[in-house]
């Protein structure tokens, strides 16, 4: 995950425990945050990306 994309997530959602990723795609930014504490909500239109995140999320 790039610095500026990072921070802007970082100070955004300072105050949250729970996050919701809309149109996640592969999982990327819902696996990073999940690695940081939160606990999320990762939802894709598409059953193929939906697949890679939860591989890439160990689920």
């Amino acid at each position: 995950m790039g610095r500026v994309r990072r921070q802007v997530l970082t100070d955004i959602l300072r105050s949250a425990d729970v996050a919701c990723d809309l149109a996640c795609g592969t999982g990327t930014t819902a696996v990073e945050l999940a690695r940081r504490g939160f606990r999320m909500y990762a939802v894709d239109a598409s059953p193929a990306m939906c697949r890679l995140a939860r591989q890439k999320a160990g689920v």
